[in-house]
């Protein structure tokens, strides 16, 4: 149950739902369309695996996501089977998430505003999510990322794996 709980907070709440918000929010119809059914699929497969730990409001969301037919129940829907995880994706992922954090740990340590743009100098390496750059933008509030050569003085700074990043103050 509580990986479950974590599951749904911290990976679901926390990371997923902030990085669709763009699409959700954007002008492409069919993007948005794509999120919400994602949104909605890992939400219904979640309650399935929550369901015998909460089952009556487990049961009350279930038949709010969708229209059902009469005597429905997610009590007798199938459990989600495991399937295979991308793992080289989820690795780089998790670069950009601590890439993310070590910005708002930033933030947190300088009384720096969430609201206040920052930029972010990166000393790249195979290490570097370069992929998840508009992610890491996006959800750690900067309004540039560079790769540069060597630190400023000035900057507060981080380390990923390998990778060095630096928040100039």
């Amino acid at each position: 149950a509580q990986k479950i709980y974590d599951f749904i907070w911290d990976t679901y709440c926390d990371w997923y739902i902030e990085m669709t918000k763009a699409r959700l929010q954007g002008e492409d119809p069919a993007a948005k369309e794509q999120a919400q059914r994602v949104l909605c699929y890992v939400l219904t497969e979640t309650l399935k695996l929550l369901h015998p730990f909460m089952p009556f409001l487990t049961e009350e969301l279930w038949q709010d996501l969708a229209p059902r037919k009469a005597g429905e129940s997610i009590m007798v829907q199938p459990m989600p089977r495991p399937g295979e995880a991308d793992r080289a994706l989820l690795a780089r992922f998790d670069l950009a998430r601590e890439t993310i954090s070590g910005v708002r740990n930033i933030r947190k340590q300088r009384n720096l505003p969430q609201r206040e743009n920052l930029r972010l100098e990166v000393i790249a390496d195979e290490n570097y999510p370069a992929e998840y750059e508009p992610v890491i933008r996006k959800m750690a509030n900067l309004e540039a990322v560079e790769r540069v050569t060597q630190k400023d003085a000035s900057a507060a700074g981080f380390i990923v794996k390998t990778t060095q990043y630096f928040v100039p103050l």
